[in-house]
């Protein structure tokens, strides 16, 4: 949504842009129980058209396909479809959704931006693009190297090596290929970004020393911690939820840090700055959102998200805490 806001802000027509994205298939399995939820987006638009408010055509029918869980491949190209009527289009997509969406597209395309392009081999962008029914004017790919996963068969190694998009240009010769490697963070503090960078960059990610200056949440020093990084080791079983696990000492833990933390700093009292607690299984979330109802009763302005990793990717929060909950191998 970010490359949505970005095109409307630059002067783009919102009606222009075709925003095509599809749920990881966990969270797929968990979308019937989420539009069952009074918070969800179907329901808030139902209290909104029972009160009133009248909806055009085209989100009558981008609505009505929303109620459809779990999504399937008819249901996409159905809503992709609906939305293409216009000549000025610009088309906003992930990798993964323009391999599998490119071929229902027909109209004249101005902009193509593709999100983890990092993902997709020479070979498999350049078949997705051939798959297009339309010409287009521009094609923009944004990609993280580090978070290639598909396999290169060994002939493409080399183009690899030279980046995504030096490869397309040995492959299809076009002089108006340009490649631009974006390596300065403004979205870290220094150290954060340091931190980032050598661990999963090899130094290459910089902090970007022009940037406008983030405001700063002044936080307490616990213990001989100066860094906005605190790793907190906690021992204790983790216990199963049938293919899910949860550590409730853990949580523990995190929800007294935070209790201590927020009886520190009024603007997380206040709600002013955000707080997010993350973790990678489900039955942690969970677990955590009952732990937290003292806490809430105690500080009701208290602005915290709990969420998998899944569902927390792509936001932000002014402090994260990510609970690790190792699991023992096998069954033990």
């Amino acid at each position: 949504m970010n490359c949505v806001a970005a095109l409307s802000k630059a002067g783009s027509d919102p009606s222009d842009i075709l925003y095509v994205s599809s749920a990881a298939q966990q969270l797929k399995q968990h979308a019937a129980r989420r539009n069952a939820s009074p918070s969800s987006p179907t329901h808030h638009l139902e209290r909104l058209q029972r009160a009133g408010m009248q909806f055009n055509a085209r989100t009558r029918r981008i609505r009505g396909m929303q109620r459809v869980y779990p999504p399937t491949v008819s249901n996409e190209l159905s809503m992709a479809t609906t939305v293409i009527n216009n000549s000025s289009l610009i088309v906003v997509a992930t990798a993964a959704m323009f391999t599998r969406l490119g071929s229902t597209i027909h109209q004249p395309v101005q902009g193509l931006l593709v999100d983890e392009a990092g993902q997709l081999t020479a070979t498999e962008l350049l078949a997705a693009i051939c798959s297009l029914n339309s010409t287009f004017q521009r094609l923009v790919l944004a990609g993280d190297p580090a978070q290639l996963t598909s396999p290169l068969p060994p002939v493409l190694l080399p183009m690899y090596n030279i980046g995504l998009m030096s490869a397309l240009v040995l492959a299809v010769s076009h002089p108006q290929s340009t490649k631009l490697a974006l390596t300065a963070s403004f979205r870290f503090n220094r150290p954060l970004a340091e931190a980032i960078s050598h661990s999963c960059y090899n130094g290459r990610l910089t902090s970007a020393t022009n940037r406008p200056p983030l405001p700063e949440l002044q936080l307490p020093q616990f213990g001989v911690n100066k860094s906005p990084i605190l790793f907190l080791a906690e021992d204790g079983p983790e216990v199963r939820h049938g293919n899910s696990y949860s550590n409730p000492h853990q949580l523990s833990k995190a929800v007294d840090h935070l209790a201590a933390l927020a009886q520190q700093v009024p603007a997380l009292q206040q709600g002013q700055r955000s707080v997010a607690i993350v973790a990678p299984y489900s039955a942690a979330t969970r677990s955590m959102d009952g732990a937290m109802t003292p806490l809430r009763q105690a500080f009701p302005q208290l602005n915290v998200t709990i969420a998998s990793i899944d569902q927390f990717q792509g936001r932000e929060a002014d402090v994260v805490y990510f609970l690790t909950i190792r699991t023992q191998p096998g069954s033990s």
